[in-house]
């Protein structure tokens, strides 16, 4: 699957939507939403440093040059924009909530999925992760399909290689501990959908969001990290397109 980050300025527009994926992550992610998206709206689906390439690429990335890249895309979208809408994923949740913070007279709206405030690692999904590495799925498991779908970084049979991503890793949990500590300031509307079938996340982050004054938090009982229910897909869309004509 090709793994490519998606820009449209549209000159002129009021709004913009900048979307950020998790670690490991792909633009493909947002797949269902970016159809969406009105074609008055300009959007910046970001393909993170490090990712979409192989497995050294990935090690020899990091946090800081994640975090720069994101908020250098949303200052350019902010700079020429109203209003700019951001749509993450997992650790992409994270630089969500850190600029709606900083910028709260420019972003207007969150939509988030699958915040990872409180990582748990299901053993079936670690299973999964060893056989991926390895370059194999299996094809009647869901959910190891859908993680390899979202992960744009390439299987490496040299598996000494992976544990050069344990400082991203490292990098990433500290950037969890310092969000969390943030979402008191978060003055902005957030929608926000954990799932209850996570492979990465445990179900308990909920009480995270919930009773936040400006968050709106969704329970997705037939979700999981990577790919969402029927029903649950249903929802989301329907979300993000009522969202998006808000914002029009």
């Amino acid at each position: 699957m090709a793994h490519k980050p998606i820009k449209r300025i549209v000159p002129g527009a009021k709004t913009a939507v900048i979307l950020c994926h998790g670690i490991m992550g792909s633009p493909d992610h947002f797949r269902h939403f970016l159809p969406l998206i009105p074609e008055d709206c300009s959007v910046c689906c970001l393909l993170l440093d490090g990712h979409g390439q192989g497995v050294l690429d990935f090690a020899h990335s990091s946090m800081k040059a994640w975090k720069a890249q994101v908020f250098a895309q949303l200052q350019e979208l902010m700079d020429t924009h109203e209003q700019v809408i951001f749509v993450a994923h997992s650790m992409g949740t994270l630089f969500a909530f850190q600029a709606a913070v900083q910028y709260p007279d420019k972003i207007s709206q969150l939509f988030l999925l699958g915040s990872p405030t409180r990582p748990f690692v299901r053993p079936s999904t670690a299973v999964n992760s060893v056989l991926m590495a390895l370059g194999y799925v299996n094809p009647k498991n869901q959910s190891a399909v859908d993680m390899r779908t979202c992960c744009s970084v390439h299987t490496d049979w040299m598996l000494w290689r992976y544990l050069l991503w344990i400082p991203r890793f490292l990098e990433l949990f500290s950037e969890i501990h310092r969000t969390k500590k943030l979402l008191p300031q978060l003055k902005i509307p957030a929608r926000v959908y954990q799932s209850k079938k996570d492979e990465l996340v445990a179900f308990s982050s909920c009480a995270d969001f919930d009773g936040h004054p400006y968050i709106t938090l969704t329970r997705l009982m037939d979700s999981g990290h990577f790919g969402y229910g029927p029903d649950d897909l249903k929802q989301l869309q329907t979300d993000f397109q009522t969202m998006m004509e808000k914002y029009r």
